[in-house]
């Protein structure tokens, strides 16, 4: 009998270690997201980004992807990096070609989710999912979708602000826009006991920036976030991207670093954009300043801003020299970041600034009059990556100096859009009014402007004006002023 016991507590311990280590194996998954990069018309290299806890047994060498065509592969990973506070950035890639256009959810789902996360009740029996939108479609061109260059990582402290932003680059310049979204579990869909962390005031996104605000944090513990980043091109959306994040709220005096105030910028290709960014905490503490961004990440000619670290307040400067390259529609967003060493607790705080790099305008803008039209011409523009001009009249002028960064003709000031060329090396334009002929008594000003690939407009040109040229006599009167079939005699006016 008391044999038979030992075995059966035996049995039963074996039962509850193997429950405790599918429990352990179950609660590694703390963050991730699903990026990709367009190969072919049909063919793309895919990116799974997921943030695990190291202290968790589970680990995963390789996981499955959904590629939305009723396909999946078992991808291996390629590159583990083991980052503070217990975190663990895993990288696979596969590359998968699609049947066709078409819309597909790329989605990757993984048991489960760490114990304890308070705003998803039973959290370690909830799946961990992201997924990614991707439209195949030839007419939208080559679409790569933005790239997250801030990782998931930071803490939140009790009754402090809390802010983070993924700093997110299209490497296109398509437009990117945020939201919060829910936290996704089985089959990629949003987990229905899901909630939003509680805050003394609220939780939001800069739709614009980015900027995760939460208003502030009052209960401590560990949450989950989601936010979904949106792609646009021409006003259409093209794509989103959810990324899932944890968020942990720690017990805490330590404030964070402070980062000097940074204003915005809009610089002329070929400018050299140089400044100084100062970080300052208490006299005792180390504080380390580093920076994210896609103008970092450019092939040519890309941005510096060496990482730094000293006690009390550190300094970095910040150098970019521009070129025609990097001219888009799209600002560049640069964050940079200040974190602590607080033995206690590391915190760490931002600030943004974005630069726009803009066109210079059209040189040498010449107008050859005729009777009834004008051609106006210009100079090739010195940018390569112009593909072409458009042009713009007005019956006034108007003495027009564009402001910092107002490119293009402005509504305004009342010109009108009369037509466009194609090509960098297309400078003329022929003004006949569309076929009716320019009428005579007019004073007509043009502003040329230079376009680029992706919608973006160069500084409108100087404004140029000119009169139409007398050319052939048109006659105004006709009257019979003397009736005699010998020295009868018409009156005749002309505009010269």
């Amino acid at each position: 009998m008391n044999r038979l016991k030992r075995i059966f507590k035996l049995l039963f311990a074996v039962v509850i270690l193997q429950n405790t280590t599918l429990y352990l194996s179950a609660t590694h998954n703390r963050a991730g997201e699903i990026t990709y990069v367009q190969k072919g018309p049909y063919t793309y290299e895919i990116t799974l980004i997921t943030y695990t806890y190291t202290k968790a047994i589970a680990d995963r060498p390789e996981i499955d992807i959904y590629f939305g065509d009723g396909t999946f592969s078992t991808v291996p990973r390629i590159q583990e990096l083991y980052l503070p506070d217990d975190y663990k950035r895993n990288k696979y890639v596969v590359t998968h070609t699609y049947p066709g256009a078409g819309t597909y959810v790329i989605l990757m789902q993984d048991p489960n989710r760490n114990a304890g996360v308070l705003n998803i009740p039973n959290s370690v029996n909830i799946l961990f999912a992201v997924k990614t939108i991707l439209q195949v479609n030839p007419n939208i061109g080559t679409n790569n979708t933005p790239v997250m260059l801030n990782p998931p990582i930071d803490k939140a402290a009790k009754g402090q602000v809390f802010i983070h932003n993924p700093n997110a680059f299209d490497p296109d310049g398509d437009s990117i826009s945020y939201k919060l979204a829910v936290c996704l579990g089985d089959n990629g869909q949003p987990i229905p006991s899901y909630t939003l962390p509680p805050a003394k005031f609220d939780i939001t996104v800069d739709p614009v920036s980015g900027d995760l605000i939460w208003n502030f944090p009052e209960i401590l513990g560990i949450y989950n976030i989601a936010m979904e980043i949106e792609e646009w091109r021409n006003g259409i959306k093209i794509g989103n991207i959810i990324r899932d994040m944890q968020i942990e709220v720690i017990e805490t005096d330590n404030l964070p670093p402070v980062i000097n105030p940074l204003e915005d910028l809009c610089v002329t290709a070929d400018s050299l954009v140089q400044f100084t960014v100062t970080a300052s905490d208490k006299p005792t503490e180390r504080v380390t300043l580093s920076s994210t961004g896609g103008v970092y990440l450019l092939a040519s000619s890309p941005a510096v801003f060496p990482t730094t670290s000293g006690l009390g307040s550190v300094s970095s400067d910040f150098s970019w020299q521009t070129n025609c390259s990097h001219i888009r529609k799209q600002p560049y967003l640069v964050i940079f970041k200040a974190s602590d060493d607080n033995p206690e607790q590391i915190l760490s705080s931002y600030r943004n600034m974005n630069i726009t790099v803009v066109s210079a305008p059209p040189q040498n803008v010449q107008l050859d009059a005729t009777n009834n039209a004008i051609w106006v011409r210009w100079d090739p523009h010195i940018c390569q990556e112009v593909t072409g001009y458009k042009i713009y009249r007005k019956n006034k002028k108007t003495n027009f100096i564009p402001d910092e960064c107002e490119l293009g003709v402005p509504e305004y000031l009342g010109y009108k859009f009369i037509g466009s060329v194609t090509g960098r090396n297309t400078v003329e334009f022929l003004d006949i009014d569309g076929g009716e002929g320019l009428a005579q008594g007019y004073e007509y000003c043009y502003h040329v402007v230079a376009v680029y690939e992706d919608g973006a407009e160069s500084y409108a040109s100087t404004e140029v004006c000119s009169e139409l040229t007398t050319g052939i006599p048109i006659i105004i009167q006709a009257s019979v002023s003397t009736t005699d079939p010998v020295n009868g005699a018409i009156k005749i006016a002309i505009n010269k």
